[in-house]
């Protein structure tokens, strides 16, 4: 109901309907009204005209007590028009609007604790989380996992080793989800469910690549992948060929965790942050193991490195022997960078 009047049109009909009934109300009042007026001196009923005339009576033969002067009213008499419409409106706020300003107020209140009861999800919401996956190839592996939740968009890039986009063909699902695929020559999808616990999957297609990637769709996890970055470790259409490498190319394997943790910005705690300096704040290098990783949005020239992967956003992580000096390309232009432990 107090959706109804809410609406404009029912605003309209609420109106109209009111006049019609304010106009029959005032012509049944009006009519009433003037039934009650008594009947008017002048008025005589035939036959009686004579017989009054005849009528003779002396005032002074009655005993009657002397007639007092009174002031006339001065108060405002109500003329029956006026009765009778101020019936009808009565009629029709008892009718159309029983109750009172507070009253509305207590159920408006109500109405909105009902909806926030209704509307809050009993469960907690699914804590966010943008997730990089380096896929496994081998048919013995199994399927990664995209954790989703409703009325959240998770998102899914197809990315090549050098991080660069890989173009989808094809799309196929199973599942209670909304899948939108990508424009001509895409690598992005985006994935809603549409139950509270939908299980699933999907399969992909890539371009110039023979087997179809496939992931499992959840929707009844804690965690929520707000952005999923799956990576295969092979160079797409797209890829940035190196233009040194120590012999082995660009290698992200599924197993290099800490290949995967660098690029997501989440450092080892046993490696050891050094001293950078003639690049900016951007690039950040640690001893780990028995070489240094280099995180960096500019290209590696000198040395030669051992692995490297590049992330999205455009930075690269490489792993090279230990050495006080590296030669960067900022921008087509090469800078030198220093490295030196933090003696503090």
């Amino acid at each position: 109901m107090l959706n109804l009047i809410l609406n404009t049109g029912f605003h309209y009909r609420l109106a109209m309907s009111l006049i019609a009934f304010l106009s029959v109300t005032f012509m049944i009042s009006l009519s009433h009204a003037q039934s009650l007026q008594p009947p008017s001196l002048d008025t005589v009923p035939a036959g009686r005209s004579n017989a009054a005339s005849e009528l003779t009576l002396d005032p002074s033969q009655l005993n009657l007590p002397p007639v007092q002067q009174t002031q006339a009213s001065t108060e405002p008499q109500i003329s029956p028009e006026d009765l009778a419409r101020e019936m009808a409106i009565r009629r029709a706020v008892d009718q159309y609007l029983p109750m009172e300003t507070d009253e509305i107020r207590r159920v408006l209140k109500r109405l909105s604790d009902t909806q926030e009861a209704v509307q809050t999800p009993v469960r907690p919401p699914a804590k966010p989380d943008i997730h990089i996956e380096n896929l496994r190839l081998d048919p013995s592996s199994p399927p990664p996992a995209i954790d989703l939740a409703t009325d959240i968009v998770t998102t899914l890039s197809l990315l090549d080793v050098t991080g660069q986009p890989w173009p989808i063909v094809d799309v196929a699902f199973g599942g209670e989800f909304d899948v939108k695929l990508p424009e001509p020559g895409g690598h992005v999808l985006r994935i809603t469910p549409l139950k509270d616990f939908a299980t699933g999957n999907i399969s992909v297609r890539l371009l110039d690549f023979t087997t179809p990637l496939t992931f499992i769709l959840r929707s009844d996890g804690e965690t929520v992948h707000y952005r999923y970055d799956a990576r295969l470790p092979e160079y797409g259409p797209n890829a940035l060929l190196p233009i040194i490498t120590g012999g082995g190319g660009i290698d992200l394997n599924a197993g290099d965790r800490v290949l995967a943790d660098m690029i997501e910005g989440i450092v080892p705690e046993e490696a050891q942050r050094l001293l950078v300096a003639g690049a900016d704040g951007r690039t950040s290098a640690y001893n780990f193991g028995e070489g240094i990783f280099l995180r960096t949005p500019h290209t590696l020239l000198s040395p030669a490195w051992k692995s490297s992967a590049r992330s999205a956003e455009g930075v690269n992580v490489y792993y090279v022997e230990k050495t006080p000096i590296l030669l960067l390309s900022r921008g087509g232009e090469p800078i030198k960078v220093t490295l030196s432990r933090d003696t503090n």
